[in-house]
């Protein structure tokens, strides 16, 4: 099995004008790619389509209407999250028979620590520079269209047949990008760690963007296997 690891390096390739990896996609299809997904680049119109679905799916994840609402609703329920947390603590201190001035502090602490799951969602009027920026959009296209391209085999052609399984299963390699994969010592698909920030959170997929929850863990094992299966390039 393909394990997927942290690794410190990321795979630029064409980041700013966008035609590094599109460029040589008809090549890298000719010599890598399964039989099956070849077959797949014919019938849906080549490697230009399979970039652009890709490009599509990830800027709708990243930089739509829909992402910058599910920032502002992650941004309500920590808020009120911590609001619960605190409002629990002022309620201990009042019941406390020692009668103690109330350390603020200690109070603060502890509203810190129970929330300390809560990740600051970079959609705010406060935090605009921390938007998706273009360079890691095209990173993000370049490492998923080059996954496809190179290690997608049966399964993954399978999926990408289908309008709403591909969007799934790109949805799906544009998460595990945030932690990537390595797989005989050789780095699949980079390690890109601004997406710890700049996704929506698993949990409201379903609502807001109508993918289901699910299809991250299934796109993972699918991605996986055809990895084991397809001989890696020299």
């Amino acid at each position: 099995m393909a394990s997927t690891t942290t690794t410190n390096k990321m795979n630029g390739g064409g980041a700013a004008n966008g035609g590094g990896l599109k460029a040589t996609m008809p090549m890298l299809a000719g010599g890598a790619s399964s039989a099956c997904m070849q077959s797949f680049l014919m019938m849906d119109g080549g490697c230009d389509a399979l970039y652009e679905l890709v490009e599509l799916t990830i800027r709708e994840l990243m930089t739509s209407d829909r992402t910058a609402l599910c920032m502002r609703q992650e941004r309500q329920r920590n808020d009120a999250r911590e609001l619960a947390v605190f409002a629990r603590v002022l309620r201990d201190v009042a019941h406390d028979r020692r009668c103690v001035r109330p350390n603020m502090l200690h109070i603060v602490a502890q509203v810190a620590f129970h929330c300390r799951k809560n990740r600051s969602p970079p959609y705010s009027s406060a935090a605009p520079e921390r938007r998706a920026s273009e360079d890691i959009v095209r990173q993000c296209v370049d490492a998923v269209a080059g996954l496809l391209l190179v290690h997608g085999g049966t399964r993954v052609a399978r999926q990408m047949h289908h309008a709403t399984r591909a969007r799934e299963f790109i949805c799906s390699m544009l998460y595990l990008a945030r932690v990537g994969i390595t797989f005989q010592g050789r780095q699949i698909l980079p390690r890109i760690e601004a997406l710890h920030w700049l996704l929506p959170l698993q949990a409201l997929l379903p609502s807001v963007f109508k993918i289901r929850a699910k299809s991250i863990t299934e796109g993972e094992n699918l991605i996986k296997m055809d990895i084991k299966h397809l001989p890696l390039l020299p």
